[in-house]
């Protein structure tokens, strides 16, 4: 199981996913932090560089602007993906 650091901040729910995705930046919820459900994004292109789009658990550490984020660790739990492009749709971690 790999230790990664990824760079998110807190996402503005009142913004469209896709606008966010062709920034090259992808949705993400992160669930069981410091209470209820946070929406966050990430570029995609440093998760697919650090080899998180692969099987496998992976437990990440964020690295974050947010007081609330920063220095968190959490589990992938599950990818969303349209697989006949290849786009990652959203992350989803515990």
């Amino acid at each position: 199981m790999q230790r990664i650091e990824l760079e998110v901040a807190k996402r503005d729910t009142a913004r469209n996913p896709k606008a966010l995705r062709r920034e090259g930046r992808a949705p993400g919820i992160c669930y069981g932090v410091g209470g209820g459900p946070i929406a966050v994004e990430f570029d995609e292109h440093e998760f697919s560089r650090l080899g998180l789009g692969s099987s496998g658990a992976h437990i990440l550490r964020f690295k974050s602007a947010e007081k609330g984020l920063q220095g968190t660790i959490a589990l992938v739990r599950d990818l969303c993906r349209r697989y006949e492009v290849r786009e990652l749709l959203a992350l989803i971690i515990r």
